[in-house]
C-alpha cells in the first residue's frame, strides 16, 4: 500500500497554523504506523512551494520587504514568533521524515523555494515536474537557508557548490538538477501524480 499526502494552497499558512500542522503530523504518524503502508508521497500543487506565497509570508514578518540589499529591514520583533514557528515545524517534518520506516518519496511541481527544497533532500527519492524550478530565494527576504538546506544541499553537491546557491539565491531547473543527482527523475506534468505512483509501486 502507498500512502499519498498532497498539499494545496499556500503551505506557509499550513506550516505556521497549528491546527494544520498538528492534523498533517497526525496523518503522517498514521501512515508510519500501519504495517501495511510501504511507501509515504509528498504531492504538491503547483506553486504551493512557491515563491509567491514566500514573499506574501516575508512581508507578513517584515517591516517592509525588498529585493534592494540596502534597504532591508529587521523583523517586526512582535512577529518574530511566525518565522520561529515555520522553522520549528519545517525541522519536525524533517525528523519524521528521517525517522520513518517507510520509503519517503518527495513529488514536487512548480516553482519550489529554499526550505520545502531542504525538505525534499531527506526524502529517499525526488521527483519532479517538467518544468519545475528549485528557487533559492531566501537570499531576497534576508533569511537563512532553513529546511536543513544548508545541512542537506552541500552533501548532495559539495560544499562549494552549495555555498554558491545558499548565498547567491540562484535557481537550478530541473533538468541541471537532475545531472547534480538532486533529483531521480523528472515526469510530464500532464500525467505527474499517475507516473510518481506507478514508480512508486515499482519500489515497494
Amino acid at each position: 500500500e502507498i500512502a499519498v499526502l498532497k498539499f494545496k494552497g499556500n503551505a506557509f499558512d499550513m506550516i505556521c497554523d497549528l491546527e494544520v500542522s498538528g492534523h498533517n503530523f497526525f496523518l503522517i504518524d498514521q501512515a508510519n504506523n500501519n504495517p501495511a503502508i510501504k511507501c509515504i508521497i509528498f504531492f504538491n500543487e503547483n506553486d504551493t512551494f512557491g515563491d509567491s506565497f514566500y514573499e506574501k509570508f516575508a512581508q507578513n514578518i517584515m517591516e517592509n520587504c525588498g529585493c534592494d540589499k540596502e534597504r532591508k529591514k529587521l523583523p517586526d520583533y512582535e512577529k518574530r514568533f511566525i518565522r520561529s514557528r515555520e522553522i520549528k515545524m519545517l525541522d519536525r517534518v524533517i525528523v519524521k521524515m528521517m525517522q520513518s520506516k517507510k520509503i519517503i518519496i518527495a513529488a514536487f511541481r512548480g516553482d519550489v523555494v529554499t526550505p520545502f527544497i531542504g525538505c525534499s533532500l531527506v526524502a529517499d527519492f525526488r521527483y519532479f515536474a517538467e518544468g519545475s524550478i528549485l528557487n533559492f530565494s531566501h537570499v531576497r527576504y534576508g533569511f537563512h537557508p532553513s529546511g536543513a538546506s544548508a545541512y542537506f544541499l552541500p552533501k548532495f553537491i559539495g560544499r562549494q557548490r552549495a555555498i554558491e546557491y545558499l548565498l547567491g539565491g540562484k535557481q537550478i531547473r530541473v533538468e541541471e538538477a537532475l545531472g547534480l543527482n538532486l533529483i531521480n527523475n523528472i515526469f510530464p506534468e500532464e500525467n505527474f501524480e499517475e507516473s510518481v505512483i506507478a514508480e512508486a509501486r515499482s519500489l515497494c
